[in-house]
């Protein structure tokens, strides 16, 4: 609980600081999630990707070199396996909010590399095992195995 009020005082940290900014930025991301897990001890099970999407916006504030940036993203995760002759497709989606200390490595040219640093809090927002064999398939919800 201590982790989730300093994150949460991070961010209010951040927009509070928006009166001394010398530029504020708005803007959208997304990409492609390949996303896969592990598992200990290793099972004997072909352990794939899921494939999924992440998509949000974010904001951010500059200063100078520094700046902070405040996301908010859609992100699907998760894996699959097959195992026993049945598929399995864990379908794990969250809403996260990273809130990020961000340096720009100047640079001559075009291109800013960045740093990034900063916790993130994230939301279970779908939690599903998807199990299909011989043609029939059944969704398990998995609420309970997931710590938001």
């Amino acid at each position: 609980m201590k982790n989730v009020f300093a994150q949460m005082f991070a961010l209010l940290l951040v927009l509070s600081t928006s009166i001394f900014a010398q530029k504020f930025v708005v803007g959208v991301k997304g990409g492609l999630n390949l996303a896969s897990m592990s598992i200990d001890p290793t099972p004997s099970v072909d352990i794939g990707t899921r494939t999924g999407v992440v998509a949000g916006a974010y904001v951010g504030i500059i200063f100078g070199d520094f700046s902070t940036q405040t996301e908010f993203t859609y992100s699907m995760k998760g894996m699959t396996y097959l195992g026993g002759g049945i598929n399995y497709t864990w379908k794990l989606d969250f809403f996260e909010i990273p809130v990020l200390l961000k340096y720009n490595i100047p640079l001559k040219g075009n291109v800013t590399p960045n740093i990034f640093v900063g916790p993130t809090v994230s939301f279970a927002l779908n939690t599903q095992v998807h199990e299909e064999v011989s043609g029939l398939s059944t969704d398990t919800d998995i609420d309970e195995w997931i710590e938001s």
